[in-house]
């Protein structure tokens, strides 16, 4: 008989994640059958799959997908237990990476209360609404191998995921404060605002990648322009005051 394992770490209890950007950069493995993904996962007292807050930031299907750098992204709220089920965000989408999985490639998302962000290499490649994934999470590297693709025997598969690092960050808040017009961005105070509004006289510093965030609105007047060589993303989002590491409350026993 063979006998085949998944490699697995994850953080642990009292170490969880609510909230934020959390990034690692990864060469991933691919090969047909092999399954390899960095996510989230909510875990108190055993797998609840009722509420299972799984946020792939990256999955690699190996022979499932056109390759080889071809990854997904998905949610899970819940599995088949969950009642009602949560369709739309069980929706696996896939992405096109700029070169092999071999190579080191940053993975990412920007998660609140009211939506995730996901990014490859710091650009964001999709948007979704969140439907409850709001619990803190453990973080998990895995590789899986799937049942169907088994190879003959375990010593002609040895597979490697390499990970260069894990980043946690929170935003930074300043949502009191009102911007009209931005004149230096060397020195611009880039927290969550209130608001934004820019016109002609905000110009975008060539070969910049700039990211404005407001909790309420940005306003783009008449003759604002970004251009050619410059990038701007613009975000109105929450700015939740939440620590970037939490810890559950201890799970209650059935009696």
């Amino acid at each position: 008989m063979v006998y085949y394992t998944m490699g697995k770490v994850e953080t642990r209890h009292p170490v969880y994640v609510q909230y934020g950007y959390i990034e690692a950069r990864m060469k991933i493995p691919y090969r047909k059958g092999l399954c390899s993904s960095f996510w989230t996962f909510r875990r108190d007292n055993g797998w609840l799959f009722t509420n299972a807050a799984e946020i792939d930031i990256v999955e690699v299907f190996g022979g499932k997908y056109p390759g080889p750098n071809t990854v997904t992204t998905c949610i899970h709220r819940g599995y088949v237990t969950c009642t009602p089920p949560i369709n739309d965000g069980d929706k696996v989408m896939p992405h096109t990476l700029s070169s092999a999985y071999s190579n080191w490639h940053t993975y990412a998302i920007e998660w609140n209360k009211d939506r995730i962000i996901w990014y490859i290499n710091g650009k964001p490649v999709r948007l979704y609404n969140n439907h409850g994934i709001i619990d803190p999470v453990m973080l998990i590297f895995s590789i899986l191998i799937e049942e169907k693709f088994l190879p003959p025997t375990t010593g002609s598969w040895t597979e490697y995921m390499y990970v260069d690092y894990v980043k946690v960050y929170s935003l930074k808040c300043d949502k009191n404060t009102v911007v009209n017009e931005i004149s230096n961005f060397n020195t611009y105070n880039y927290a969550v605002k209130k608001s934004i509004a820019m016109s002609n006289a905000t110009t975008i510093p060539a070969g910049s990648n700039i990211a404005l965030r407001a909790t309420d609105f940005i306003e783009l007047k008449p003759g604002f322009e970004v251009q050619t060589g410059r990038e701007l993303y613009l975000d109105v989002t929450p700015c939740e005051v939440k620590p970037e590491i939490v810890v559950p409350k201890p799970p209650v026993e059935a009696r």
